[in-house]
């Protein structure tokens, strides 16, 4: 089972997270879609969404494989984001329960306060051991927590990804990066 846990956050704050392995042993590839709400979340198109978590670094040659592909077609509003990990070299290695994924996402800053789910396409989701032989698979978790900005007084009070204005934690807009939104900017200052 994949898990990932639930996603919560203000608007224009970054969420870091892992997506981990719950169950199962001798484990070499996995892999799920991942379709999230582009009115609740983003992702970076310039910089991996996720990277394989430090655990599994250590224990063989695996390579995750992240991607924001366009096929199969995204069902209208959502985005799509292909989590892969596989062992590419022999011998092959295998892992077992815990991180498989480091991910960060940023709560839209344009998000209303709402709750939500991610979504999973089900025929992109495997779990495999170093035969090929595929494990029942299934992925759990990932609600979704728009919060409203809370009050504050000074830039600290703020979560990452926003700043103090008008005595309240808004966005900050990036004027490069990957997160940059268009038409945000003028002269590399925010507009």
């Amino acid at each position: 089972t994949l898990v990932f846990p639930n996603i919560a956050g203000i608007p224009g704050q970054f969420v870091t997270f892992n997506v981990g392995l719950a169950g199962g042993d001798d484990v070499t590839t996995a892999q799920v879609d991942v379709l999230f709400d582009m009115s609740q979340l983003q992702v970076s198109i310039t910089e991996p969404a996720c990277t394989l978590h430090p655990r599994l670094l250590d224990e063989g040659s695996f390579e995750a494989e992240v991607r924001l592909p366009q096929v199969p077609p995204n069902p209208p509003g959502l985005g799509r984001l292909r989590l892969a990990v596989l062992d590419k070299m022999p011998p092959i290695d295998s892992f077992g329960e815990g991180p498989i994924w480091q991910c960060r996402f940023r709560i839209q800053p344009g998000a209303a306060p709402a709750s939500g789910q991610l979504q999973y396409d089900t025929m992109r989701l495997e779990i495999a051991d170093p035969g090929a032989n595929t494990f029942t698979a299934r992925v759990i978790g990932g609600g979704i927590t728009v919060n409203p900005r809370p009050r504050c007084v000074t830039d600290e009070m703020c979560p990452e990804g926003t700043e103090c204005k008008g005595n309240e934690c808004r966005p900050i807009i990036e004027c490069d990066g990957p997160m940059a939104g268009p038409g945000q900017c003028l002269d590399d200052r925010q507009a």
